[in-house]
């Protein structure tokens, strides 16, 4: 029995659609999340469409907040649909601040890269991320690639670079814990100027210490962390693509077993 809980699509910026995604891994794997920036609304697709693929989908999210300069991801999981009005308009309001970051990013692009970007296509996705721009200059103009962008251009301190949020880190904790869901620390070791125990001490539920850019062996210190403060562990490939840069493919990060039957028992109480 296995299991992976850190999935994007189309809602935000993946390039697979909800049932594409389900069609891939359908007979492959027990349990899935989507997981987009900041919408919950593919993952509750994914719910409602588990029974036709025979997959256990767990409702999720991926929400963005700041703490100490730092951008921090919290992934929420809920065991329905019942409470999520008031995240769901928060949310709302993270994504019309996307759009404003991304009219302030064009002129940052034109001004100092002389990167004249169309932001036609761009609106059409429902919550817009650094990656839904980067690819849209790479589709505009093909003499940049994205990990350029991403380490020159739009990345974290680049000059062309603004956080996507004000949402401090323990105002997004806690109202996943009133939305009847389990938080948890999103990919520790993208963490900048602070550390993975801040976080933890703001009460989340659990840390994601099954990750493709884990480097030597944080997994096993997110593992001791997770046990010294009585949080669970989760895995996630952070799929946004085929091989993409930065992130993994669907089908190789995985929870197992008893570590899944854990974190299964933990959303569902």
């Amino acid at each position: 029995m296995r299991g992976e809980f850190h999935i994007h699509t189309t809602y935000s910026d993946g390039v697979l659609t909800v049932p594409e995604i389900l069609e891939y891994v359908k007979g492959k794997e027990e349990y899935l999340s989507i997981t987009d920036h900041d919408i919950i609304d593919g993952s509750i697709e994914a719910f409602e469409l588990s029974k036709k693929y025979n997959i256990k989908c767990i409702i999720g999210v991926e929400v963005s907040s700041f703490y100490q300069g730092d951008t921090v991801h919290i992934l929420g999981y809920f065991k329905n649909d019942d409470h999520l009005e008031v995240l769901k308009n928060k949310l709302k309001e993270t994504r019309e601040q996307r759009i404003k970051r991304l009219y302030l990013m064009k002129e940052k692009l034109k001004d100092i890269f002389n990167i004249d970007l169309d932001v036609t296509e761009i609106l059409k996705v429902s919550t817009i991320t650094r990656g839904t721009i980067a690819r849209e200059i790479v589709r505009q103009h093909s003499e940049y690639s994205i990990e350029y962008l991403f380490k020159e251009v739009i990345g974290s301190d680049c000059p062309a670079y603004i956080p996507s949020t004000k949402f401090f880190t323990k105002e997004a904790i806690d109202l996943i814990h009133q939305a009847g869901g389990v938080a948890v620390l999103a990919h520790p070791t993208l963490l900048r100027s602070c550390k993975p125990i801040d976080i933890v001490k703001m009460g989340v539920d659990g840390i994601e210490a099954i990750y493709p850019r884990n480097k030597g062996n944080e997994e096993l210190e997110y593992r001791k962390l997770a046990l010294e403060n009585n949080l669970f562990i989760t895995a996630g490939s952070d799929f946004h693509s085929f091989n993409d840069i930065g992130h993994a493919n669907l089908l190789t990060h995985f929870l197992y077993d008893d570590e899944l039957e854990i974190f299964i028992k933990k959303v569902m109480e």
